[in-house]
């Protein structure tokens, strides 16, 4: 039985693959050089990132979420 979690959290990520799915995908991930490679036919697939952008999303995010725990602090003041 495989599980399927949808959660509406502010994330700096489109999505996160876990072990199982790089496995289903052949999968190599290295996170030093931020890229993953995986099989496709004949050919390699690759996925990279640079890090300006990778920090550039992450600030993003914990705006985001500073934002939100300041607006929850600010509407439990209210009740």
């Amino acid at each position: 039985m495989q599980f399927l979690f949808i959660i509406d959290v502010p994330s700096s990520y489109n999505v996160i693959l876990g072990r199982p799915a790089l496995n289903v995908f052949q999968a190599v991930v290295s996170t030093f050089h931020m890229k993953m490679k995986f099989p496709i036919g004949d050919e390699v697939g690759e996925v990279m990132e640079d890090q300006f952008s990778s920090r550039r999303c992450y600030v993003d995010t914990v705006k985001v979420a500073d934002r939100l725990m300041q607006k929850d602090h600010s509407e439990k003041k209210f009740l």
